[in-house]
């Protein structure tokens, strides 16, 4: 049986990572409302995406998705604390 297509996939250098389809629209939807051309490129990359094929970004499209997932992480690790004191 076929493994559901439920991911897109990234390549980067020599290598091709998956991501889950939900977090990877997450990264568009922040992409997209990130500042510059690049961050909204790597937007409409992600959304464009199929599964058969992987997005490949430009130096500059990388950079900025670096940007847009560095953003996230500290909006993680305060959700993160919170967890933490939760039961």
């Amino acid at each position: 049986m076929p493994r559901r297509l439920d991911f897109v996939r990234f390549r980067v250098g020599d290598d091709e990572l998956e991501v889950a389809f939900t977090v990877a629209l997450e990264l568009a939807d922040r992409a997209a409302r990130a500042r510059g051309e690049a961050a909204r490129k790597v937007a409409a990359r992600i959304r464009g995406a199929g599964a058969s094929r992987p997005i490949k970004l430009s130096t500059e499209e990388r950079e900025a998705l670096g940007r847009v997932i560095d953003a996230w992480e500290l909006e993680a690790s305060t959700v993160r604390r919170l967890r933490e004191r939760l039961p």
